[in-house]
């Protein structure tokens, strides 16, 4: 039975099975329900340096949330499975830097670079007196890691004898797939994060890029693991990285022989990283001025032309770093890249 995700404080009726018949059944609601709770914690500082021209800001924080939603098990005695209470909490705290420069300053000509940086650090505090658990979307929530931690077997390689995959297992041996194994791995939470702007400005001419950037995730590329899955089929293309499938005996390669399971979602064999920098936005404008405006009652004009998502440096293999399901790529729609040309008036 299903708690019921916007409802879990009422009983209700979800879908069931039982015995291989579908049918309905009650799931549980907890009256006693509350919100969550946050506390936090600031503290910051600001300098002006050489008459403002440089502009540094530093802000340390540190937010605990309590009472988060957390399943816990029921008797089945009791006809359910598990039911929803308040008795998570979950600390993130950090370091936030932000600058603003005038880098070059000579008559009608300034560089000014403006960015930012994030440092944060999530940690699981309290369960409820549970230690961990696995949640729906497979990853661990265990106290002292990060929330949306990986869970999986350790992916070992090839053996070059036979091409069997390889797998470690809990004691560090490496041998087969031994889905017990499961370990943690990294968050798909970025650790890093932050970006900055370049503006290069000569009288009413104006070139601005603004780049993104995050560090520190691990993201489950799902497209990946089905363009090499050989042994399952599908009758789907596969990818170039074919081409390096084990074949003879001494082979050393990371594609195991052609009848060795993917064991999909399971493995950290196709598990990378989610760090990227990305070009958001870079724009050209032009601040048209005269007097011939007043006459027309334009107090403002600026024409200019843009582009978003220019560009993107990653070693992730999916379509997008950014575009994916808590952690997971499988064919998410990757963002746009935009093309503008527009004129702004101002009257």
């Amino acid at each position: 039975t299903s708690d019921g995700d916007n409802f879990r404080y009422a009983p209700a009726y979800g879908a069931s099975s039982y015995a291989g018949t579908n049918g309905i059944a009650p799931t549980f609601g907890n009256p006693d329900l509350q919100w969550e709770q946050s506390a936090t914690f600031n503290a910051g500082l600001d300098l002006g340096i050489l008459k403002n021209r440089i502009k540094l800001t530093v802000e340390y924080y540190n937010r605990v949330t309590s009472q988060l939603f957390i399943p816990i098990t029921l008797s089945r005695m009791t006809g359910f499975r598990s039911a929803t209470v308040n008795a998570g909490k979950m600390r993130n705290r950090g370091v936030e830097v932000s600058v603003d420069a005038d880098v070059i300053k000579i008559n009608k000509f300034t560089w000014n670079l403006a960015g930012n940086v994030t440092f944060n650090r999530n940690r699981i505090l309290d369960l409820g007196g549970q230690q961990q658990f696995v949640s729906g979307d497979g990853t661990l929530v265990r106290v002292g890691l990060p929330v949306r931690t990986h869970y999986l077997v350790k992916w070992a390689g090839v053996n070059p004898a036979n091409g069997e995959a390889l797998y470690y297992d809990k004691e560090g041996n490496v041998g087969q797939y031994n889905g017990d194994a499961l370990v943690p791995f990294g968050t798909y939470e970025p650790t890093t994060y932050g970006g900055f702007t370049n503006t290069f400005t000569y009288g009413d001419l104006s070139l601005s890029a603004f780049f993104s950037w995050a560090h520190g995730n691990q993201l489950y590329n799902i497209n990946r693991a089905y363009s090499e899955d050989v042994a399952g089929g599908g009758g789907g293309n596969l990818s170039s990285r074919m081409l390096n499938i084990w074949t003879t005996p001494g082979q050393v390669t990371n594609i195991p022989r052609v009848d060795q399971p993917i064991q999909l979602g399971n493995t950290s064999r196709f598990l990378e990283s989610g760090a990227f920098l990305r070009l958001r936005n870079v724009m050209l404008s032009y601040n048209i001025t005269g007097n011939y405006l007043k006459t027309i009652k334009i107090s403002n004009a600026k024409i200019y032309c843009q582009a978003q998502n220019l560009l993107t440096f990653t070693t992730y293999n999916g379509f997008d770093p950014e575009a994916t399901n808590n952690g997971l790529g499988y064919s998410n729609f990757p963002v746009a890249r935009v093309y503008t040309v527009g004129l702004d008036l101002t009257f």
